[in-house]
């Protein structure tokens, strides 16, 4: 029991967690982002507030999606705000609710700039924020994009989908013909769950596609909000899993299986975000300026 002798709702919040963003294989970071905020937001209009069950809230949330920077960043950005009480923990929950729509406006806004100069495109899974641009793109000029469907899961092509109602060109290819096929675009565009000082994080296909563009001199962009940025002392927390493969085998094999792959940042051309558009450098510096809380190796024992 609380203090004030209402019941503990710590398990039952640590258990929607659980529910709406680990078990979550369909929406992309940006989207699970968004849902871990309202959680937050809602345990934090609580009359009593307890300091071990917001870590554990946060534990649960690095550790449920530990390949996705913005909740490894929102986890260490909130612990940094505990600091200084409870009032400002709300304050950075409100403020990151209220600047993510923001951000990804801004970031679309000067992808759209920058890309200007090309018509064909190509990308690899899902990504809300590759949607948002093509839709901005779309509206000024003929575009195609080139997407691989997904395999076995058919990410590219729910994203294939969405875009049908907008004057985009949309091909579809498997994911295996994909790197053979970027040869014939002006640019690939990809979303990111994570990006650190050697690695990005992103469905998997990315790594062969961008290895691919840089082979035919095709430009790579990485578009996406800068919590997709993950600190050089928090990348050691951030894990790419295996995942059981999605489709039953009719036979014993042995598998490997996961839903993101890991592409090295040196390959990227530039990165496109809501402060505009940088290269490996100034991605680096930008990142090695953020602060890390000295307690969140501790959310992981919770």
């Amino acid at each position: 029991m609380l203090q004030n002798g209402r019941p503990l709702i710590c398990d039952r919040i640590v258990k929607e967690i659980e529910i709406r963003i680990a078990s979550d294989r369909e929406r992309g970071a940006s989207e699970l982002y968004r849902e871990a905020l309202a959680i937050l937001r809602k345990w934090l209009a609580e009359e009593v507030l307890d300091e071990q069950c917001f870590k554990r809230m946060l534990g649960a949330l690095v550790k449920g999606q530990p390949s996705m920077a913005p909740m490894l960043n929102l986890a260490n950005r909130l612990l940094l705000s505990l600091v200084e009480g409870w009032d400002k923990v709300k304050e950075e929950v409100d403020r990151e609710i209220e600047e993510c729509e923001r951000r990804i406006d801004e970031v679309v806004s000067n992808a759209v700039k920058h890309l200007a100069q090309f018509r064909r495109f190509a990308t690899v899974s899902y990504s809300s924020t590759i949607k948002r641009l093509f839709e901005r793109l779309s509206q000024e000029k003929e575009v195609s994009l080139m997407i691989g469907k997904g395999d076995p899961v058919e990410y590219g092509l729910r994203l294939a989908d969405e875009l049908v109602d907008f004057r985009v060109e949309t091909w579809i290819t498997t994911d295996a013909l994909l790197p053979y096929a970027v040869k014939q675009v002006d640019a690939v565009v990809v979303g990111a769950d994570s990006v650190d000082e050697y690695l990005m994080v992103n469905g998997a296909g990315t790594f062969a596609l961008v290895l691919a563009a840089r082979h035919y001199g095709v430009p790579v962009y990485v578009v996406c909000g800068t919590e997709k940025f993950l600190p050089t002392l928090l990348s050691r927390y951030h894990v790419v899993k295996e995942e059981p493969f999605p489709q039953k085998l009719q036979k014993p094999h042995k598998v490997f299986y996961r839903i993101f792959d890991v592409t090295p940042v040196d390959l990227i051309t530039g990165f496109i975000t809501e402060k505009g558009v940088w290269d490996k450098e100034a991605f680096k510096s930008f990142i090695s300026q953020l602060p890390v809380s000295n307690e969140f190796h501790s959310l992981l024992e919770l």
